[in-house]
């Protein structure tokens, strides 16, 4: 997925930690405590939803997911639809997007690509994956992207969702996360 070409003039990439903080706090996403930390309300959902995360069921996956309540099947058909409608919205917003890695063991480690909404979401994602160093910005090639999108609403009766929330991980090695559970909303 390329997303420079797509999203320019909308788009920040890898800003550092003092930038994403002056963006979260001029947007006011959160506000700095007495010790400097950034503190952000994730309003009335603070953790997962279970029960929003739907999974493309295709034979590659089938038998190795555990499926029931939360791992439920989402068609191609609906996985596209949602995934073009993230990519419309995507068109109209300004991004963050991080690109590092998950797992510290160079012999493991996978080369992620992140893309949030909200500026504080992207200084989270800082925090809890590997920032490469300047040399490995130039060879990186994300093996998987996750797009959070929290502002983003799925409609039940249009898209097939439980709620307006949809988590879709797995088709193309993209995680697709929207809807009001996330963090921020």
């Amino acid at each position: 997925m390329k997303v420079t070409g797509q999203f320019a003039g909308n788009l920040h990439e890898n800003l550092s930690v003092a930038q994403l903080t002056k963006i979260a706090l001029e947007r006011e996403e959160g506000v700095l405590t007495s010790t400097g930390a950034l503190r952000v309300l994730t309003g009335s959902y603070t953790g997962r939803s279970p029960k929003d995360k739907y999974v493309v069921n295709e034979p590659s996956i089938e038998k190795n997911i555990d499926w029931g309540p939360v791992n439920q099947t989402i068609s191609p058909k609906q996985f596209e639809r949602l995934y073009n409608k993230a990519m419309d919205y995507m068109a109209r917003r300004e991004l963050f997007v991080f690109v590092g890695y998950a797992g510290a063991d160079q012999d493991y480690r996978l080369p992620i690509r992140v893309i949030t909404e909200k500026a504080w979401h992207n200084l989270f994602v800082q925090q809890l994956f590997i920032r490469p160093s300047k040399d490995e910005l130039f060879t990186h090639k994300a093996d998987f992207t996750v797009i959070s999108l929290p502002g983003l609403k799925g409609d039940p009766a249009v898209d097939g969702t439980r709620s307006e929330t949809f988590i879709c991980p797995l088709k193309r090695r993209l995680f697709l996360s929207e809807g009001p559970n996330m963090p921020g909303k």
